[in-house]
């Protein structure tokens, strides 16, 4: 007897279910390792080890798969709902990430910045935590720069940044970084399973800058955009009003420090940029001039530009603001 329609259906479901269970187990692997036993790795492994025998044997008996993904989907859902106020509740920060920046809109188009880090660098790791307040005029914004720092020198990855220039001297930085947990270090896997936080930074060129430049000596370029000065306003404040949103989460690859250029990039009207560069942000600067988003001379090749626009050590080429 030939088998019926609904047969088939039920017959490919089960397969299907049997294939991804392999891939969910895996990433329930990370979700137990990383967040329900984050200190205790016996007992995540041995969870582990007791899903995947479950997994081998649904392969031979059928009824275990709908035990399989009831603790695999009991795990992806609770995985999904996690938030950042339940995952570090009563956490303690490092100190570079202590302190989030807030924005609070004046009278008069003026916008006042608490939480600027300025921090007193005699090495990378020997610093002094420092943060001062920046009141700044939306009127007064002159122009806006795109920083990429390299490390290790890693040409396909880079560190981009936003600098803000105004016509009274001020200079405002931000940098998205990872906020890490105290006793934690960034890892990329970590970064895949709700481990640390997206920060958005707000510093002075002196910090957030020369940090990069003078103390860690990475390969540093800094460019002009070609933002109007209308543009420049609206990130502005874009910058400003998103200062007020729920922290989130830092994920390894899609939401990291490249979040800035996507912001760059809705702010400069362009559409959907469909480029694996913005992937491998190293080489985002190409893109961008590309693009036609940075300012160079006319008939200048982007190999040109980059030669100027590179910032050598000890923080030549960029004027320390006043203390």
């Amino acid at each position: 007897m030939k088998s019926s329609v609904p047969d088939k259906i039920r017959s490919v479901l089960i397969k299907a279910l049997l294939a991804a269970a392999i891939p969910g187990g895996i990433w329930c692997l990370g979700i137990l390792c990383f967040v329900v036993f984050p200190e205790k790795v016996f007992l995540a492994l041995f969870s582990a080890a007791v899903l995947f025998s479950l997994i081998a044997a649904s392969f031979f008996y059928r009824p275990l798969l709908w035990g399989v993904w009831g603790i695999e989907g009991a795990l992806l859902i609770y995985f999904a709902c996690l938030t950042p106020a339940m995952q570090f509740k009563g956490v303690k920060w490092q100190s570079p990430w202590a302190r989030r920046p807030q924005a609070v809109f004046l009278e008069n188009r003026k916008i006042r910045f608490t939480g600027v880090r300025d921090f007193l660098y005699r090495s990378e790791k020997d610093f002094t935590p420092r943060y001062c307040e920046m009141v700044v005029s939306i009127e007064d914004i002159q122009h806006i720069d795109l920083a990429l720092s390299h490390w290790d020198g890693m040409e396909s990855v880079a560190h981009t940044m936003l600098g803000m220039q105004f016509s009274d001297g001020q200079y405002l930085c931000l940098s998205l970084e990872t906020r890490l947990p105290e006793g934690k270090e960034q890892s990329a896997i970590g970064g895949l399973f709700k481990q640390y936080e997206l920060i958005p930074l707000l510093g002075t060129r002196r910090d957030i800058f020369d940090l990069r430049i003078k103390h860690r000596g990475e390969d540093f370029y800094l460019y002009r955009t070609t933002l109007s000065k209308e543009q420049s306003q609206q990130l502005l404040v874009f910058l400003a009003r998103n200062l007020k949103r729920p922290p989130e989460f830092y994920n390894t690859l899609t939401h990291n420090c490249s979040t800035a250029l996507d912001l760059f990039l809705h702010i400069a009207g362009s559409g959907p940029v469909d480029d694996i560069r913005l992937l491998f942000n190293g080489f985002s600067d190409q893109l961008l001039f590309e693009l036609g988003y940075l300012r160079h001379r006319r008939g200048e090749s982007f190999a040109s530009l980059k030669s100027r626009s590179f910032i050598p050590g000890k923080s030549a080429g960029i004027a320390d603001e006043k203390e």
